[in-house]
């Protein structure tokens, strides 16, 4: 009974870990939707900036964690919750990480609400977050 016990406990952990890790739940807007184009009007008018340029925008369930350029500010990562009038920002990293950082699990701290998948998913992408090598 015992041994039974612990083949399902270890099942349901691996099948909870492994739905948890499912990215196909997160939508990629592209750059011709109507989000990314809200959310880059939006980030536009709060930083008072005409260049703003997104690298990303990753959703779900009306939260949003992008990552963006601007020739006026350093590059942004935000997390934004589409609320009923526009988007909200719940948290935001700008900055070199450090070794060891954890964007993502940063944000998720401080954006209370946030689907953990959408930040188990979220990688950023560009400068100065990823190092070429």
């Amino acid at each position: 009974m015992l041994r039974l016990a612990l083949v399902f406990s270890a099942v349901f952990f691996i099948s909870t870990h492994a739905y948890a890790s499912d990215c196909s739940q997160v939508r990629t807007e592209s750059p011709n939707s109507t989000i990314w184009k809200e959310i880059q009007k939006t980030i536009s008018k709060r930083t008072q900036s005409n260049s703003v340029k997104l690298r990303q925008v990753l959703g779900k369930d009306g939260w949003y964690v992008v990552e963006y350029d601007s020739n006026d500010y350093e590059p942004v990562i935000d997390v934004l919750k589409k609320t009923t009038k526009g988007y909200s920002k719940k948290a935001g990293w700008g900055g070199m990480p450090e070794e060891g950082d954890s964007i993502p699990e940063y944000l998720a701290e401080n954006a209370k609400g946030v689907p953990p998948i959408l930040m188990q998913c979220f990688s950023p992408k560009g400068e100065p977050f990823v190092s070429s090598k």
